[in-house]
């Protein structure tokens, strides 16, 4: 398509915007759509996976190694799991918090480094 016809120049530029996003997170509009097509019309998608239809959807690997990463992102925006789990549990009453230590056995501090962990090698 020429950039002289209409809608030329907006179709490769919207192409260009999703190869970025697909290049930088591993995800593209393709994949959103898929997304929303596994919770709506998951026997569509199955269909599509077992006549290994590459185009309609994006593959499963792909779209799974995609999420991971984006949750792995957002898992170190907020700190971690560690990070996470502190102030979760930071909201909780003084009382409540000494229970779970003692609960524990160990001081709090030393817990959540050991969740974060034990969380960030579970994850994927």
């Amino acid at each position: 398509m020429s950039v002289s016809e209409p809608g030329g120049q907006d179709h490769k530029g919207r192409k260009d915007h999703e190869d970025l996003i697909e290049d930088t997170l591993g995800f593209n509009l393709r994949s959103l759509k898929t997304l929303y097509a596994l919770f709506a019309t998951p026997r569509a998608v199955m269909q599509a996976i077992v006549e290994r239809d590459r185009e309609q959807y994006t593959p499963m690997i792909r779209l799974f190694l995609g999420l991971m990463g984006a949750q792995i992102a957002l898992s170190v925006i907020w700190g971690g799991h560690a990070g996470i789990l502190e102030q979760s549990l930071t909201q909780l009453p003084e009382e409540q918090l000494q229970d779970l230590q003692t609960l524990i056995g160990r001081p709090l501090e030393e817990f959540y480094v050991l969740f974060g962990r034990i969380a960030g090698f579970l994850q994927p």
